[in-house]
C-alpha cells in the first residue's frame, strides 16, 4: 500500500510525537478506504513536506486572481485550459524541473484505481459509560454491556448508525435515535424517552436525602424531561461533598425560583452558610487549668 506523508494537522494527528504519533481514527479509516498509508512528517522537519502545499495559493494567485466567471462551467473550462498550457508546463522553483515530467515518469505509473464507493463519512469520539449503562452521542443515549460501567469507550457515528468500541473490539451497534431518546436494549421493542425504573431509583435516592430534594427532582423531570436525569445525578453527587443541610436548603431555594441547571445549584450550595461550629467552654469551674495536671493524671 503506498504511503502518503502529511503535516501534523489536527484533522489527521491527535497526538504529535517524533517516534510514535497517534493518528485520528477517522483519517485512518479514510486512508484504508482509498488505499494508502498515512505517515505524519517529523516535527520541525519542513524538508519532508510535499511540494504540493503551495498548489492552492498558486492557483488563486496565478489563475483566478482578478478574474470573474459567469458560471462554474466557464470557470472549470478556463482552469482546464490554464492547467494544460501553463501550470503543468512551468518549471518548479524548488525542484527546477517541469511539473508534468515527474508525474508522467514516476507518479502516474503507481496510481491505483479509485474505490468503487465514496468514503462513508462519520464522526468519532470517546465517551464514558455512565452509571445508567449508557453512552451519550449527540444528546441521545445508547446502552452498552453493564460490565463496562465507568469505562472510557470509543464511539463512531454517522447519519444512520452508532458503533461502540472497546479498544479495537466492536461491542455494540445501534440505529441512530433522536436527541433526548434512549435507544432500546436487545429484546426491547422500541426506543423510549424515559427510563422509568432508573428514574424511580434516582427519585428514591433523592427522597432518602430529604423531601426538598425529591420535590426539586420531580419538578426538574417535569421541566426538562430526560435531560434532567444527568442533572439529578450531579446534584446527588453534591451530597457527598457538602453537608446534606446545605444541599437541601439550596434545592429548596432552586425549586422556589424554578432553577434546573447544575451550575446554579452548585453555586447555591456553595453560598449557603454552614452551621457554626459549637463554641468550646473554657471558663467552667469544673475545668482545671492545664498547668494543674501532672503526668500521673494522664497515666491513670
Amino acid at each position: 500500500m503506498p504511503a502518503h506523508k502529511h503535516d501534523n494537522l489536527k484533522a489527521a494527528v491527535v497526538r504529535a510525537c517524533f517516534f510514535d504519533p497517534d493518528s485520528h481514527d477517522v483519517y485512518l479509516a479514510f486512508a484504508a478506504h482509498w488505499g494508502f498509508t498515512p505517515l505524519p512528517t517529523q516535527p520541525r522537519r519542513p524538508e519532508e513536506n510535499g511540494k504540493q502545499e503551495r498548489s492552492g495559493g498558486y492557483v488563486k494567485d496565478n489563475a483566478l486572481k482578478g478574474r470573474r466567471f459567469d458560471s462554474l462551467d466557464a470557470q472549470n473550462a478556463f482552469l482546464r485550459h490554464w492547467n494544460r498550457t501553463i501550470a503543468r508546463l512551468r518549471i518548479h522553483g524548488t525542484t527546477r524541473r517541469q511539473v508534468w515530467t515527474p508525474f508522467v515518469e514516476v507518479e502516474q505509473r503507481v496510481l491505483q484505481p479509485l474505490a468503487v464507493e465514496a468514503f462513508p463519512c462519520f464522526a468519532s469520539g470517546e465517551r464514558t459509560v455512565h452509571t445508567d449503562g449508557h453512552v451519550e452521542v449527540a444528546g441521545a443515549f445508547y446502552p452498552v454491556p453493564l460490565a463496562l460501567l465507568g469505562r472510557r469507550l470509543r464511539v463512531r457515528w454517522d447519519a444512520h448508525l452508532v458503533r461502540v468500541f472497546e479498544g479495537d473490539t466492536l461491542v455494540m451497534v445501534h440505529a441512530r435515535v433522536a436527541a433526548g431518546v434512549f435507544a432500546p436494549r436487545a429484546g426491547e421493542a422500541e426506543a423510549s424517552t424515559r427510563q422509568h425504573a432508573y428514574v424511580d431509583r434516582l427519585v428514591g435516592q433523592c427522597a432518602r436525602v430529604g423531601p426538598a430534594l425529591q420535590q426539586w427532582a420531580d419538578a426538574a423531570l417535569a421541566a426538562r424531561g430526560v435531560r434532567a436525569i444527568r442533572l439529578i445525578q450531579g446534584v446527588l453527587g453534591l451530597t457527598r461533598r457538602y453537608p446534606r443541610e446545605r444541599v437541601l436548603a439550596a434545592v429548596a431555594e432552586a425549586h422556589t425560583h424554578q432553577h434546573f441547571r447544575y451550575q446554579t445549584i452548585r453555586q447555591l450550595v456553595e453560598r449557603t452558610p454552614g452551621r457554626p461550629a459549637p463554641a468550646l467552654a473554657t471558663d467552667n469551674p469544673a475545668i482545671r487549668p492545664m498547668t494543674q495536671y501532672t503526668l500521673e493524671d494522664f497515666l491513670r
